[in-house]
C-alpha cells in the first residue's frame, strides 16, 4: 500500500475498521459514500436562533441593565468575561420589550442580569458583599448565601424559546 493510502486508511479506520500487526490497517466493507456522509454529519452545527429576555421587578427605570448569556459554567456570573455577542448593556428605562441575542447555538446557557443603578459599571455590595443592586439569574432561583454557580442558572435552550428573568433586591 503506498504511502498516500495509509493516511486515508487511518482517517478511515472510524467507520469501522481496524488495525493489525501483520498487515496493517484493514477495513469493513463500507460505502464511500455513507462514510463521508456519516462524517459531515457528526461535523454539521446546530442551528443558530434568537434568545428573547424579559426583565421583570425593575425597582427603578435609572442606570443600566446588563444581560448576560453564558454557555461556559467558566465565565458564569461574571458578566465582564461574556463574550461581547452574548453581553448586552440597556437603559433601564427600555426594558420594557423583551432584549433579544440573535444567532445563539442551541444547548444549555445560563443568563446573568445585574441592575447597575448608579451606572457605575459593576455590581455595588454592602459590607458583607450583598449586593445593594438588582440581580436575577435565569432560573429565578438565586441562592441565598452566595453568589449563583452556572448550574443554578441552566436551562436547554432549543431555539425556539424565550426567558424571563425576576430581579431581586436585598
Amino acid at each position: 500500500m503506498g504511502r498516500g493510502r495509509h493516511r486515508i486508511a487511518a482517517a478511515l479506520l472510524i467507520v469501522g475498521g481496524g488495525c493489525d500487526e501483520e498487515s496493517g490497517p484493514y477495513f469493513m466493507p463500507v460505502r464511500p459514500t455513507l462514510a463521508a456522509l456519516s462524517l459531515v454529519c457528526l461535523a454539521t452545527p446546530s442551528p443558530a436562533a434568537d434568545l428573547a429576555v424579559t426583565i421583570e421587578g425593575l425597582r427603578t427605570t435609572k442606570g443600566l441593565v446588563s444581560i448576560c448569556v453564558f454557555a461556559r459554567s467558566a465565565d458564569f456570573p461574571d458578566c465582564g468575561a461574556a463574550p461581547p455577542a452574548m453581553r448586552l448593556n440597556v437603559r433601564a428605562d427600555s426594558v420594557s420589550e423583551p432584549v433579544v441575542f440573535e444567532g445563539l447555538d442551541e444547548g444549555v446557557l445560563a443568563i446573568a442580569v445585574l441592575h447597575d443603578e448608579n451606572g457605575n459599571g459593576r455590581l455595588d455590595t454592602n459590607f458583607l458583599g450583598i449586593p445593594n443592586e438588582g440581580v436575577g439569574i435565569s432560573t429565578n432561583r438565586l441562592p441565598r448565601f452566595s453568589a449563583p454557580a452556572f448550574e443554578d442558572a441552566a436551562f436547554r435552550f432549543d431555539g425556539g424559546s424565550g426567558q424571563s428573568v425576576k430581579l431581586v433586591y436585598w
